[in-house]
């Protein structure tokens, strides 16, 4: 007897008679990484019209959700059950053709995310799953961007390496360069000086010093032109620094992108009940007030 779902009224309860089964399905799937045992109770009209119990899903309940009454309400009436209920060969059919239909109509559907490997736990909403798997993609996220910094950790440090070589070049060559620009100077200032100041027939020394003058001009220049290479090569390494940082940036923003809460594309997957697992564990009459 089932226990009614409103309070008595005045007039007398009328029980109608319905088929009552409760059953235990498995549900397999090692891809899925799924493999649960299920209750579950239903309920089916019968009668002398239609002998063959009438299973609906929506008549279709967790086991513990069932609630069976003590006895009928005082003074209840009743309806007469099937002739088929009478015989016990009509539920070894019912048994059979519910096994059938519980094959064919109570899979169960689980949410998948291909991109991170993940399935939804038997019962879990698309809500909490698409929660899980956000959770999931930003750790995927942050392993995967980590992977990337390493890759291009190498390259980088060589090239910051290069950069720092070549900041000690220029200062060194600029610091060469303004030895020999000083000296040049003081040469040519030398140099000038001593014809101003000798006689007019430029004596050997004037001379001498003259052409030092000059060398010491064609080193400055020599160095300056050095200052200029190791500063066009510091800018080349520069850019380049910068090129590979920002392709490894493109790529980590891609990445992220990738994994984004809202571009996980969900599937789903269903797994039929196992037929060598299927138990009828109780089947009979059970009358429902109405």
């Amino acid at each position: 007897i089932l226990a009614p779902t409103t309070p008595p009224g005045g007039s007398a309860r009328i029980y109608k008679p319905l088929v009552y089964a409760k059953v235990t399905l498995r549900y397999a799937d090692s891809k899925a990484g799924v493999d649960v045992w299920t209750n579950y109770a239903l309920l089916a009209p019968v009668s002398d019209d239609a002998p063959a119990p009438e299973w609906s899903l929506e008549d279709t309940m967790d086991a513990a959700a069932m609630r069976i009454a003590p006895a009928a309400e005082s003074g209840a009436a009743w309806f007469a059950p099937p002739a088929a209920a009478s015989r016990a060969a009509s539920y070894k059919t019912w048994s059979r053709q519910l096994e059938t239909w519980l094959y064919q109509n109570l899979p169960m559907r689980l949410y998948t995310c291909a991109a991170l490997g993940l399935s939804s736990k038997p019962g879990e909403t698309e809500g909490d799953f698409r929660g899980r798997a956000a959770l999931a993609a930003r750790e995927k996220r942050d392993i995967e961007v980590e992977k990337i910094r390493r890759k291009y950790a190498p390259k980088l440090s060589v090239m910051q390496d290069r950069m720092r070589r070549a900041d000690t070049k220029i200062e060194k060559e600029k610091a060469q360069y303004g030895q020999q620009k000083l000296g040049s100077a003081l040469s040519i200032g030398t140099a000038i000086l001593g014809a101003l100041l000798g006689r007019k027939a430029m004596s050997a020394t004037t001379i001498g010093r003259a052409g030092t003058a000059v060398s010491r001009v064609g080193r400055a220049a020599s160095e300056r032109a050095d200052v200029q290479r190791a500063e066009e090569d510091q800018l080349a390494t520069a850019e380049k620094f910068q090129a590979l940082q920002s392709e490894m940036e493109a790529e980590i923003e891609t990445l992220a992108a990738a994994y984004a809460p809202e571009s996980l594309e969900l599937g789903d997957v269903t797994i039929l009940p196992r037929k060598s697992d299927m138990v009828v564990n109780e089947i009979g009459i059970a009358w429902k007030p109405v």
